[in-house]
């Protein structure tokens, strides 16, 4: 379990890196891809609700961030 919170840790931080050196986080060439995004969201929530699951709560009360993507990009949430 170590070495795969470890692995979300750094998935995120790349993500972030990406954000901020504004590279393209969900276009593979011409085509819309938002898998990765929606995968970092996966991660953001894990990582929280392990070190504080009322944080989570808290988070997913605020979180709009699927309700941006169109729902023909990501499937649905469970």
């Amino acid at each position: 379990m170590q070495i795969y919170k470890k692995f979300m840790l750094r998935e995120i931080r790349e993500f972030r890196n990406r954000v901020y050196h504004k590279e393209p986080i969900c276009f593979k060439g011409n085509i819309v891809d938002f898998s990765q995004a929606i995968q970092i969201r996966k991660f953001i929530f894990q990582i929280t609700d392990w070190i504080d699951p009322k944080l989570l709560a808290v988070m997913i009360y605020y979180d709009n961030i699927i309700n941006k993507i169109p729902q023909h990009y990501h499937p649905a949430e469970n």
